[in-house]
C-alpha cells in the first residue's frame, strides 16, 4: 500500500485480514485517530486508488465510499491501495453536505498532529 502523508509517500505491507492503522503503526507510522471503531472519522483517509473493505466499522455509509474515503483504523485492503492521509476535515465536509453523522470532538484542531485545512 502506498501512503501519501504530508512531505513524503511511503509504501508499507499490509495484510489482507489487517486493519490499515495496525499496518502503518507496526511499520512505525503515527496516524490520528480516537475511537478505533470505525466511528469517529478520526483515522479518515482519502482512496487514492484501490478499495478498502469497511465491514468492520460501526459507521460507514455508501456515500463515504463513493467519495472515496476510508476509516483506517477499521479498514482492510481489498485490492492494491494508494491513500492520502489526514482527511478527517474533508470527510466531515462531505458528511455535512450528505446530512450523515458526523461525532462532536473531531475536528482537525483538536486533534494532536494532524494539521488543519
Amino acid at each position: 500500500m502506498v501512503l501519501e502523508l504530508p512531505g513524503q509517500i511511503v509504501t508499507i505491507a499490509v495484510g489482507e485480514h489487517e486493519f490499515i492503522l495496525a499496518a502503518a503503526r507496526r511499520a512505525g507510522i503515527t496516524l490520528p485517530s480516537l475511537c478505533e471503531q470505525g466511528w469517529c472519522t478520526t483515522c479518515a483517509v482519502k482512496v487514492l486508488s484501490g478499495s478498502v473493505d469497511q465491514s468492520a466499522s460501526v459507521r460507514y455509509y455508501e456515500e463515504d465510499r463513493r467519495a472515496g474515503f476510508a476509516l483506517i483504523c477499521t479498514g482492510c485492503p481489498r485490492s492494491d491501495l494508494r491513500l492520502r492521509a489526514g482527511a478527517v476535515e474533508e470527510m466531515r465536509a462531505h458528511r455535512d453536505a450528505h446530512h450523515l453523522p458526523v461525532p462532536r470532538g473531531t475536528r482537525a484542531s483538536r486533534i494532536k498532529g494532524l494539521p488543519e485545512k
